[in-house]
């Protein structure tokens, strides 16, 4: 790694300039090296990989400059470029975004055996050019390919009833496996794709993120994201910090509700099981709390027998046999 030295240029006479001169500092802050593999989701069942012909699996790699170069537009205008090189010998241009500060490269193909053919296991090398101090080096190493699983989400159906005047659950199968990981869930608008709403990082062991109330509009249609990230190296102990990692996505719609309130929950059928509990089928709207009480007389106090949120209608609810007791009339709502 190369520091920016101390230069001063001075022109005297007639032309005189004044002095630039270049504070020391690294010019590289952070390095990011991920894989990914992306999925879509369209109904209850599980994601599938992306088509072929969208490159289902990719390779990003990003590099921070620091604010010291930055913010010297006379030690900015001097870099050349930067480039990636990668195990197999191949030598890619990194481009300069400057919203960001940062170069990034980015390559796709239709399988993980394909991604491989150029960007395969090992040692990837990154240079960064200056007409003034030279070429300044960095490396990361990445392993073998160690995918998450693709994230799947449970409550499919409800997730396309959202009520945006209520918090929502968006709820997900298990990110198995070891390491260090890592959940996002990010929701766009369909036309542009601008951000709705950002959730992360969550704990890799979480199974569930709240919607707040209040941040999807009423009766539109959203894409949402869920990242499923499994870090291999994560060190910011070390100048550049560096990340390593291996990605899953999932792609599917989510959709808000009319406005108005819920229609009314109603019981459209019952049976006694074999252990005594009672099971209640209720016309209900999904995705929104649903509450089953219970009374022994009417004019009584009502006793909440058991609550949840269905995925859809109707719904088969259990109530214990223990919690009946005495009761004698039930009643549903919804909120």
């Amino acid at each position: 790694m190369k520091t920016i030295p101390v230069f001063a240029a001075l022109s005297l006479g007639l032309f005189a300039r004044p002095v630039v001169i270049w504070a020391q500092g690294d010019e590289v802050t952070a390095l990011f090296l991920y894989k990914a593999a992306w999925h879509q989701q369209s109904d209850d069942g599980d994601p599938v990989p992306l088509p072929p012909s969208q490159g289902p699996f990719d390779i990003f790699a990003q590099a921070y400059l620091s604010d010291t170069l930055l913010n010297d537009p006379d030690a900015l205008m001097f870099i050349t470029g930067m480039t990636l090189r990668t195990p197999s010998g191949w030598v890619e241009a990194m481009e300069f975004d400057p919203e960001s500060g940062s170069f990034v490269f980015g390559a796709e193909a239709p399988s993980p055996q394909a991604l491989n053919l150029r960007y395969g296991p090992g040692t990837y090398r990154f240079t960064l050019s200056s007409l003034i101090t030279g070429n300044s080096v960095f490396t990361l190493d990445l392993g073998s390919d160690e995918y998450p699983p693709a994230p799947k989400v449970t409550n499919f159906a409800a997730a396309q009833r959202i009520d945006p005047a209520a918090e929502f659950g968006l709820e997900w199968t298990e990110f198995t496996g070891d390491g260090d990981r890592e959940i996002w869930v990010e929701i766009f608008r369909p036309e542009g794709g601008d951000s709705v709403l950002e959730l992360g990082p969550l704990p890799g062991s979480d199974r569930r993120a709240l919607i707040p109330a209040g941040s999807l509009t009423v009766d539109q249609e959203y894409r949402a994201r869920l990242t499923f990230t499994r870090y291999t190296r994560a060190d910011d102990t070390v100048t550049p910090s560096v990340y390593t990692a291996f990605e899953s996505y999932n792609l599917l719609p989510i959709r808000t509700a009319a406005g108005g309130p819920p229609a009314p929950s109603s019981f459209t059928g019952w049976q006694r099981l074999p252990n005594g509990d009672l099971e209640l089928v209720i016309a209900c709207v999904p995705g929104r709390a649903l509450t089953v009480e219970g009374t022994s007389a009417l004019g009584a106090p009502w006793q909440e027998l058991i609550s949840l949120t269905p995925a859809a209608s109707p719904a088969k609810v259990a109530v214990a046999a223990s919690a009946l007791g005495d009761q004698r009339f039930l009643r549903a709502s919804q909120r």
